[in-house]
């Protein structure tokens, strides 16, 4: 490929990746099932599969909010949901998986299809899917999304989509019972301390979290980095410019 042609795929490359970022950072969210459809998609973007009926598309987008309503009630700011009480009656055994996926397949994707590429008050320019729910019953994959979800980058992605669901479901969560964090500054050690801790914390675990709003590189020097090493991408390295040492 002439360098040229190659710059222009790298560009046009990066903006898809960025459009992906924007959607999962920023889109709307009054419910995590953008996330949980933004994991989905990343998952049979490697599946070559091109058209995804909804009751397919039931299976990991099920799987995957009742996989975080065990570990956080809080899936939303609204009071009710007939869906996440369906997930809810799956993970205690009251109904079988097969009731479930007819729940999802009716109730799930109300909302999350027609808002997921939607950025403030305008969609992003890539498309990862096309709505065929009237004409075929379900979603149809774009090449951009199988690009997306097949290159090097593509579990950092879906690390970075995780990160941020755990975000937004504990500032929900946080809301619902009142918490708050107190962040106090200990001017003997320079350091930021949680009040109720009182102790550093490691901070290693909001590395995907960072890696997205970052946009895949330092910060500091700007480097590309991704969680997973590849190529000629570092490790993100949280304590690049303040080191943990000090």
């Amino acid at each position: 490929m002439h360098r040229s042609a190659q710059l222009a795929f790298a560009g046009e490359s990066q903006a898809v990746t960025e459009h992906w970022r924007s959607i999962v950072l920023f889109g709307r969210n009054v419910a995590s099932y953008k996330f949980a459809l933004a994991k989905t998609l990343l998952e049979l973007g490697t599946s070559n599969q091109e058209l995804v009926r909804l009751e397919e598309l039931a299976v990991p987008f099920a799987r995957n909010i009742c996989q975080h309503l065990i570990e956080v009630d809080t899936q939303g700011t609204f009071a009710h949901s007939r869906f996440l009480d369906a997930c809810r009656f799956y993970n205690m055994g009251h109904i079988e998986e097969s009731e479930l996926l007819d729940v999802t397949t009716l109730l799930g994707f109300n909302n999350v299809i027609d808002a997921f590429h939607v950025v403030g008050d305008n969609d992003v320019p890539t498309r990862f899917f096309i709505d065929e729910r009237d004409n075929s019953g379900g979603i149809r994959l774009t090449d951009d999304l199988v690009e997306l979800a097949t290159q090097p980058s593509g579990e950092d992605l879906a690390s970075e989509t995780e990160a941020r669901w755990q975000l937004v479901e504990e500032a929900w969560d946080s809301r619902k019972t009142g918490q708050m964090t107190t962040v106090l500054y200990d001017a003997t050690s320079e350091l930021l301390v949680p009040a109720l801790l009182g102790k550093r914390r490691s901070i290693a675990e909001v590395r995907p979290a960072l890696n997205g709003y970052q946009k895949g590189h330092c910060f500091y020097c700007y480097r590309p980095i991704t969680l997973i090493p590849n190529g000629d991408a570092a490790p993100i390295d949280v304590d690049h410019f303040f080191p943990h040492s000090l």
